[in-house]
Formats: C-alpha cells, sequence, structure tokens
C-alpha cells in the first residue's frame, strides 16, 4: 500500500454465497486517439506508437479484450495485436486472464489517469477529516476508492513521526491486497462480488497477499465481524494498515480511510489507540455528508 520512509482461479463452489465508478476517458480524446486505422498519420509518427496509444484508448469503454478484438478495432493481424498487448501487459498497462485469455486495464493505467486529474470533491471535502486523524494518532492515512479489481489512493496525510509510511496519490493496488480495498469489498453484496471476480485470479503483491478466492470470502466475513479490514504486510513488506468504509447518508460505503504504519511500531493486530480515532473519523465524515445532502 505505501513505502517505509526513507525507502519504498476460479473455485469449485461459490466462495462469494454469504459498477465501478465511470473511467471513461474524455469522449474528446477517445475520439482522437481511436481514430480509424485508415486515418493518414504525419511524417513524423511511429505506426507502432499509434497503434498502442489506440488500443489504451480502446481500454476505458471495454470491460475487456481479446487478441481478436484488438485486431479487429486496430485492423492489424492478430500476431501485432498480441505483441502489442503483451508489451503493455509488460508495462502493466493491461492485465492479461490465462484462463479466459482475455485483457482488462492494469494498475498503471489508472495510475497515469488519476495522476492526470485534479483532485476531486471527495478527497477536497475530507482531507481536513484526514488531517485531524493523522495528527490524533501520528501516523499516516489514506483516502481510498474501489475501482473494479484495484483500489486507488485519492488524497492522504504523512504521519508526524520520523519513521513513517508515505502515501502517493495516484497509487493503484490490487483490492484484495490493501486494508482499504478489503473494507469496501467487505460491503458489496455477494453478486457484486462474483461479477466483479469472474474469471480472474488474485494478483499477488507479497508472499501474505491472499491468493485465493477460498481465502478472500474468509477474510472479508472476518471484515464485517469486526467492523475494519487490516494488511500485514500484504502489499508490501513491514508495513500494517487498518481501515473503515466511509457510508454515504444511505448506508452505502463511499470510499475507505486507512491508518498505515510501520509493522514495527504498531504490530500485526491493531489496538484501540488506532481504532478508536478511525472510527470516530469516519463517523464525523458520516455526519459531514449527512449534513450536505441535507442542505441540498
Amino acid at each position: 500500500m505505501t513505502a517505509t520512509e526513507p525507502p519504498r482461479a476460479t473455485t469449485a463452489h461459490d466462495p462469494f454465497d454469504h459498477p465501478p465508478r465511470s473511467r471513461t476517458a474524455s469522449r474528446a480524446t477517445h475520439e482522437h486517439l481511436a481514430a480509424p486505422a485508415s486515418a493518414v498519420l504525419p511524417p513524423y509518427a511511429l505506426e507502432s506508437v499509434d497503434r498502442a496509444l489506440r488500443l489504451l484508448a480502446l481500454l476505458p469503454e471495454q470491460r475487456q479484450l481479446r487478441v481478436t478484438d484488438v485486431s479487429r478495432e486496430l485492423g492489424v493481424a492478430p500476431s501485432t495485436a498480441h505483441r502489442l498487448l503483451s508489451t503493455l501487459a509488460h508495462r502493466g498497462f493491461v492485465t492479461a486472464d490465462v484462463n479466459t485469455r482475455t485483457y482488462r486495464t492494469g494498475p498503471a493505467f489508472w495510475a497515469l489517469t488519476t495522476a492526470a486529474q485534479p483532485a476531486d470533491d471527495l478527497s477536497v471535502r475530507l482531507r481536513p477529516h484526514l488531517r485531524r486523524l493523522s495528527e490524533s494518532v501520528e501516523e499516516t492515512i489514506t483516502l481510498i476508492v474501489l475501482d473494479g479489481l484495484f483500489c486507488r489512493f485519492i488524497s492522504g496525510v504523512r504521519g508526524a513521526r520520523p519513521l513513517r509510511t508515505i502515501v502517493r496519490v495516484g497509487t493503484v493496488l490490487p483490492c484484495h491486497t490493501v486494508s482499504g480495498g478489503k473494507a469496501l469489498l467487505a460491503e458489496l453484496p455477494p453478486r457484486k462480488l462474483r461479477a466483479l471476480f469472474a474469471g480472474h485470479r488474485l494478483l499477488p503483491m507479497t508472499r501474505r497477499s491472499i491468493a485465493t478466492l477460498n481465502e478472500l470470502s474468509d477474510e472479508l466475513e472476518t471484515v464485517r465481524e469486526l467492523g475494519y479490514a487490516t494488511n500485514v504486510g500484504e502489499s508490501e513488506d513491514g508495513i500494517t494498515a487498518v481501515a473503515m468504509p466511509v457510508r454515504r447518508p444511505d448506508g452505502t460505503a463511499l470510499a475507505a480511510v486507512a491508518v498505515s504504519a510501520p509493522t514495527a511500531r504498531i504490530g500485526a493486530v491493531p489496538t484501540r489507540a488506532l481504532l478508536d480515532p478511525l472510527q470516530e473519523a469516519v463517523s464525523r465524515i458520516g455526519e459531514d455528508l449527512l449534513a450536505d445532502a441535507a442542505s441540498l
């Protein structure tokens, strides 16, 4: 999830028996990049780069792509389409599912698009709460939203201690490896969880990352029972985090607030010294959101 400073399958039964935010690029940008294959390129243009950009422009509007889809859309041979997808997968812009032989947007794609956007209303609105929580516990605080199989860090405040975790706004990580991601997954109904993970394997970040859907299902049940989620070295070795969901006035989860710190300092099991201020912060955020809704 973060780095310390100074450094950085489908199962036989349904494990979840118990539409993310729009990612479409601006229409003007998409229409420009997705020009027909027959469009004449300027003499200085590199055809391979043009194809890669047009492929990237296809991704936000497609749930998943096959080699044949890319071949048809770009007007290239299947072998060329496969090489383009393989190159993007190597750099993390797409992720490949070996079972379905499909590709979908990867973490590098969302890190790039998120970093190019200004802070949204939610991060601006909630930042004072994050700052107060950080001052209370003297640790790093992050605001996290779910984005498909990944979660995005949209705001954060660094802790005051010399040895601390750092947050990079725009970071995108697999949702099952992050405390905030698990806190938000636990809020989803079983049918949405099934749809979200259908045909996909869990991407590990460390040797402690959850590896199977059955493990994830058990973990989410624990999150529901406790009211909070933890990440103990699952996204980065030596880092522990605890998160709780922020709720809309209707009770549905909007985002998650996480406290992170070196495991050597706070251990693997969160104490009331962290949980109580975190609970108070998300409660106050909920009250503010309710007041905002009432004033409309």
